[in-house]
This record gives C-alpha cells, sequence and structure tokens, in this order.
C-alpha cells in the first residue's frame, strides 16, 4: 500500500506485478499519456505474468427538504442483514501527515447500498481508497466476510471478492493504449480462462470474452482490435462495469460511477449497481452528486472533516437534513 503516490503508480498497484512501457516522445507522465494519446509501445510478454489494472463535483446546500422515495426491501435471498465489509476505527494520513480518516466505523450488509455521502474533501476518496488497500491505515481494521484484510495488497482484495469501480476511469480503471479485449481482462490476465502454457495470453478466449460481456453491458463501438481510448466516456464506463462484475464479487465499491457520463449513460449505471444489490451484493457508492446518493442508496453515511457525522435510512433522509450533516449545521 502507498500513503500518497500519483496516478500511474496508484493503475500499477491495482493489481500487484509491472508492465513496461515506452513512449515515443516521452510523456510527462505516464497517467496523463493515455488520455493524450501518446505514441505507447507494450512489452506484452509481460502482460499476461504481471497484473497491470489501472484499478459532478458540487457542493449541497439546504433545499426543500424533499424526502427520498420509499424502498422496498431486498428481494428474497439477496443477503438480509449479512455484514460483509466491515471498517473499524480506520485512521488515515494524508500527505503531509494529516488526519484525513479519523476513527471511522461502518458496516456494508449483503443486499444493500450504501451510500457515501459528504462535501468534497471531507475523506471520502481516502476512506475508499484505504478499503481497497491504495492508502496505508495508520490504525483500525477492515473485514471482509468476517476476515481481515488491513494489510493484504490490492490484488489480494480483489481476488478476496471486493469489485472497484474508481472515480477517474482513464487513469486508475483503464489502460488507454491497451485494446479493449486486453482492457476487459485486467487483473484477470493470469486466469486460466485468458493464459496458457508459459503465460501466453490466449487471445481468441480473451476477444470472445470481450464480445459476450460488451453485449451484455451494451458497450456500443466495442470491437477487437480497438484501443481503450476509442470509446465515449460512457461506454468505457459500461467497460469498467462490465469487467468487475465478471467475477459476480459479493462486495462493490464504486466512487463516482457516473462522472462525466450523459444521461443514458448515468441511468444504465445505476440500473446495472441496482441489479447487484438485488442478487445480495453489498454496494457501496461514493458520489458528490447528493442527489444521485439519494436515488440509489438504502442507507446513507455522511462524512465530515475525515468523520461519519451520521449514517441515515434513506426512508429518513431529506436533502435539508442530509446537507446539514454535511456542512455541519447540526450533528445526528
Amino acid at each position: 500500500p502507498v500513503a500518497e503516490t500519483n496516478p500511474t503508480q496508484l493503475a500499477t498497484a491495482m493489481i500487484t506485478g509491472e508492465v513496461s512501457f515506452s513512449f515515443s516522445p516521452p510523456a510527462p507522465s505516464g497517467g496523463d499519456a493515455y488520455a493524450a494519446g501518446g505514441n505507447a509501445s507494450l512489452h506484452r510478454e509481460s502482460f499476461a505474468n504481471s497484473g497491470r489494472s489501472a484499478s459532478t463535483v458540487g457542493e449541497t446546500t439546504k433545499s426543500s427538504g424533499t424526502r427520498a422515495p420509499t424502498r422496498s426491501a431486498p428481494p428474497e435471498g439477496a443477503g438480509g442483514e449479512k455484514e460483509k465489509l466491515t471498517v473499524r476505527g480506520l485512521t488515515v494520513r494524508g500527505s503531509r501527515g494529516e488526519t484525513v480518516v479519523a476513527d471511522v466505523s461502518l458496516a456494508l450488509r449483503a443486499g444493500e447500498i450504501l451510500g457515501l455521502a459528504g462535501v468534497d474533501g471531507s475523506g471520502q476518496i481516502e476512506l475508499i481508497e484505504a478499503i481497497m488497500g491504495l492508502r496505508a491505515a495508520e490504525s483500525g481494521a477492515i473485514l471482509l466476510n468476517g476476515e481481515e484484510i488491513t494489510r493484504l495488497s490490492v490484488a489480494k482484495r480483489r481476488a478476496a471478492g471486493i469489485g472497484y469501480v474508481p472515480e477517474d476511469r482513464l487513469h486508475r480503471a483503464l489502460v488507454l493504449p491497451f485494446t479493449l479485449e486486453e482492457n476487459i481482462v485486467l487483473g484477470r490476465q493470469r486466469d486460466k480462462e485468458f493464459s496458457g502454457a508459459g503465460g501466453l495470453l490466449r487471445i481468441g478466449a480473451m476477444q470472445t470474452f470481450l464480445k459476450e460481456r460488451s453485449a451484455a453491458f451494451d458497450v456500443r463501438g466495442a470491437a477487437v482490435g480497438k484501443p481503450g481510448r476509442a470509446l465515449s466516456g460512457g461506454n468505457q464506463q459500461k467497460l469498467v462495469l462490465a469487467r468487475e462484475l465478471s467475477r459476480k464479487p459479493p462486495v462493490l465499491i464504486a466512487s463516482q460511477p457516473t462522472r462525466g457520463l450523459d444521461f443514458g449513460a448515468s441511468a444504465f449505471v445505476h440500473q446495472s449497481l441496482r441489479a447487484e444489490r438485488d442478487r445480495g451484493v453489498a454496494v457501496l457508492v461514493q458520489s458528490l452528486d447528493l442527489a444521485e446518493v439519494m436515488a440509489l442508496s438504502d442507507r446513507i453515511a455522511v462524512m465530515l472533516a475525515g468523520k461519519i457525522v451520521g449514517i441515515v435510512p434513506i426512508n429518513e433522509a431529506t436533502e435539508e437534513s442530509l446537507g446539514e450533516l454535511m456542512t455541519g449545521a447540526r450533528s445526528a
């Protein structure tokens, strides 16, 4: 785990191992080079044996006090009240030694969407990065299905059953010079399904997998051989979802899941998250858009200054009450 790093190092940390790149002309930073469309040459023989995965801002103020719609109970067999992810007394420090997450405890249950709300900079991103292993925890514990994972690598946490949709798909979820069939198996390239004798990639299996997942998630414009940068933002996000859900993880963490997406793509992402909840997955959603958090969540945890200041059932939540918690105007 790293305490503070850049997007390229974060992408490398998502799955253990390295992929060797060379850029011509040299790019100022690895992550930005992808977005800029730099000329990248990839040593593909290292791809199968490595684990390279690259694993609307707005303040909320008082509003009309609109109450969220009543939610029905999760479908029978969806998982009920069983805790899948537990955070106990977690404290995390930032790059300057300041406390960015302060003694946070929360429980994520099977068959629910727990929303994480707060004004930008309240510690939400750092909390999620600590849960994923992208930031070191100074103290506290993180448990998955009752087993402590606090000191595990990112790769081991993902293998144990956490799917992750990061807030920055360009730098942390995709490797834009890679083909779509390579991006769709990031983190799974060593699975027997995609890796043969000597670690050589099974290109045919990867291409078939791309076609199947793209069809299932309506990834428009997806085609064998296309680079990741060729897709629109909405279809890139659908590709990330298709990949992360392919392992059927019991826990899914989605940070800013509709950032920069149009209405149609946002609706598809929301539908996918609800479908996972309904089949019993424990879903944690972080968004700076309070309306999105309220539309998706069964419970909402509000963060302020690195602390959880309230956890509110959706049927008791209003925009006004949540906004007051987010700004410190009242306590839970």
